[in-house]
């Protein structure tokens, strides 16, 4: 059974929703059955360089709410998720696609979690530059990537193609938003959910999985 992560580094959701689902999965019976994807999604490609405005102003312009509105979006999020550490207030609102070329350099799915993990807590806890060069660097050493190779994919459109097509993917799946779950391309569970909800996604659709005999794809709202 193979199940897609769509996700993007800039997305508290995302970030919540893989940690939950490893939860889940650590804790699944037929884990070693299970092979997980991680695909890219940006949601803000708009976004080309470091922003000076907050990341509250970011998420009121994204979503036309006010700011007042965004803000206190991020302190609910902070204390729901109190175990991540969100530190939404000094965020570096930036763009995630320098992130998501270096992800696609490395080829083992549990080095890419990891990296990815290193990622997040850049973003999101200790409030560094994920498109900078430096910090990628050192991001990336963490998994074993040289330097030189990260400068060399930084500074150049490698693996933007894999990034475009994870996009023409998601939209040709006809999902809406991330974080998105996806098993065989055929059963779906969009957003970020708790631990249990994993738990029963995994148990549910593994046997359906095995059987392939379900065409139809379903659909189960997410938070």
């Amino acid at each position: 059974m193979e199940v897609e992560i769509w996700f993007d580094f800039v997305c508290p959701f995302s970030y919540v929703g893989k940690k939950h689902f490893e939860e889940a999965l650590a804790n699944f019976k037929e884990k070693e059955k299970v092979k997980v994807v991680f695909k890219s999604f940006c949601v803000t490609p708009y976004i080309k360089e470091t922003l000076i405005e907050d990341v509250h102003m970011m998420l009121a312009k994204h979503k036309e709410i006010s700011y007042h509105e965004a803000k206190a979006l991020h302190k609910m999020l902070t204390e729901k998720y109190y175990q991540f550490d969100f530190n939404f207030d000094n965020v570096v609102v930036t763009s995630s696609r320098k992130a998501h070329q270096i992800m696609h350099m490395i080829t083992d799915e549990e080095l890419k979690s990891i990296f990815i993990d290193h990622v997040f807590k850049a973003y999101f806890v200790d409030n560094l530059d994920i498109s900078s060069l430096e910090v990628l660097k050192e991001l990336g050493s963490y998994v074993g990537l040289k330097k030189e190779d990260v400068e060399a994919v930084y500074n150049t459109e490698m693996f933007l193609g894999e990034i475009f097509d994870n996009t023409d993917e998601l939209e040709e799946l006809n999902l809406k938003g991330i974080p998105a779950f996806v098993i065989d391309k055929r059963f779906y569970l969009p957003g970020a959910h708790p631990v249990s909800a994993y738990s029963e996604m995994l148990a549910s659709f593994y046997q359906k999985a095995q059987k392939k005999t379900n065409n139809e794809v379903s659909f189960t709202k997410g938070a």
